[in-house]
């Protein structure tokens, strides 16, 4: 096992090297080159041409094929990796701030002005470790639900306004849940793309308990809102199964996406952010309303973003630096909003008319529930008393064996309390200081079952 990690590890190396070696010169026609790891969104484009425009003696460049962690991790240690990289969630910033890469942006930050308060106050967490800031959001917002006007006028059914409970929410969703009339498959179904731990929050659970020392998955708040959103698959029949979903989109030949079965209206709701625009603008005959999230005991969605945090050992740090400012920008936070690439970083950039009402799309009366929801926004629960990507894996495969009906919510979150429980000692036995913060909490107790 120790050569494999080994001759992983230089394979690694090697490859990164290579990478490097092909990458463009670090300067461009006497500008220094800022190098961005992040995805090739066609929003691209325009931000790097605002960027280049704000800082005329940069140049930025994105690099959509640098996104392994483990890559990007090596790379920065061996001082060649690329200055700003784009974490897609919480999880990922926490790696990179355990394998000791990221730069501790504090003092940067509060002499430029881009300290987390004036952000949302859900993506502080995001971007705070320890008390120390190592990033900055790009485009967050809340998960809410989209309906489909069309579909809610043809089953006589009045759109949803303003908070609804989760009774409400099913009773819709079986009325928009319509069968082929010439096969046993429905034709639309109610909703689909709910999600498990917003409905455990809704209910007042949680993933973890306060100190972080135990997965409380299997509390009866959690268990019963796993039972909850199961009921919407197999017992209000308003949500397609995993196999269901598969043959709906293969009918359809619309592929295997959410986005695609929302744009041919087979659904009559999803839980979706607002970066679905994007695509849905191009479709002028859809009609779409957004309404909040269901709740049960509590108001609750998901805060949803980039985090962008810069490489500690770049040689252009202090230049780099720079595109933190960039996401501060009033251009930039008008091109996220005008876009729809989800909301502004910053928050005031959002308490504007131009956020409420962009006139090339007036039929978007909509964008105040976005703003609205990010006061019920929960950022993912993690605990640093466990790897938090062995921690996801463990749930979705539980979540997987109740959505194909072979383990109930019941056993199901007993089962995934349990392992992820059990997966607490090994991971800080690995780390002593960690260990004693682990054994001065528990106080010997037992706490893996």
């Amino acid at each position: 096992m120790k050569k494999m990690f080994v001759l992983t590890f230089i394979l690694l190396v090697i490859l990164s090297v290579a990478a490097q070696v092909t990458k463009p010169s670090r300067t461009f026609a006497g500008k220094t080159r800022i190098i961005w790891t992040t995805d090739d969104n066609p929003a691209r484009k325009e931000q790097i041409a605002i960027f280049d425009r704000e800082f005329p003696t940069l140049k930025l460049t994105i690099d959509p094929t640098n996104n392994d962690m483990s890559k990007i991790i090596v790379q920065t240690m061996a001082g060649i990796g690329p200055d700003v990289i784009d974490c897609y969630d919480r999880m990922q910033v926490h790696t990179y701030y355990q394998a000791g890469i990221l730069a501790d942006i504090t003092d940067m930050a509060k002499q430029a002005g881009t300290t987390p308060d004036i952000s949302w106050p859900a993506a502080r967490e995001n971007m705070m470790i320890g008390g120390r800031q190592y990033g900055f959001p790009t485009n967050p917002g809340p998960w809410v639900i989209f309906y489909n006007k069309s579909l809610f006028d043809k089953a006589h059914v009045p759109y949803p306004k303003g908070d609804w409970s989760w009774d409400q929410f099913v009773e819709v969703a079986k009325k928009l849940t319509i069968k082929s009339p010439d096969s046993d498959r429905n034709e639309t179904y109610g909703i689909m793309g709910y999600d498990l731990m917003e409905a455990v929050w809704q209910n007042g659970g949680h993933f973890y308990s306060k100190d972080g020392t135990r997965c409380t998955l299997d509390s009866p708040e959690a268990i019963a809102a796993a039972q909850w959103m199961m009921d919407l698959q197999f017992k209000y029949e308003c949500a397609p199964s995993p196999s269901e979903e598969d043959a709906m989109a293969a009918a359809g030949g619309w592929g295997q996406g959410i986005v695609t079965l929302f744009d041919a209206e087979r659904l009559g709701m999803i839980r979706y952010g607002r970066w679905g625009l994007v695509i849905w603008r191009k479709n002028p005959k859809l009609r779409i309303g957004v309404a909040p999230l269901p709740f049960n005991r509590e108001h609750a969605t998901t805060f949803v973003t980039r985090i962008s945090v810069l490489n500690k050992n770049s040689p252009y740090l202090k230049e780099a630096f720079n595109f933190i400012r960039f996401l501060a920008s009033e251009d930039y936070c008008n091109q996220i909003n005008d876009s729809a690439d989800n909301c502004a970083p910053v928050m005031k950039y959002c308490y504007q008319d131009r956020f409420l009402h962009n006139p090339k799309f007036p039929a978007e009366d909509y964008n105040d529930v976005f703003r609205e929801q990010m006061k019920y926004a929960h950022s993912v629960e993690l605990s640093k008393f466990v790897n938090p990507f062995v921690a996801s894996r463990i749930f979705q495969r539980y979540l997987d064996l109740m959505r194909n009906k072979e383990m109930t919510p019941d056993e199901a979150m007993k089962a995934c309390a349990a392992e992820i429980n059990a997966e607490m000692p090994k991971f800080v036995a690995k780390f002593p200081d960690l260990k004693a913060e682990w054994d001065k909490l528990t106080n010997g107790r037992k706490v893996s079952g």
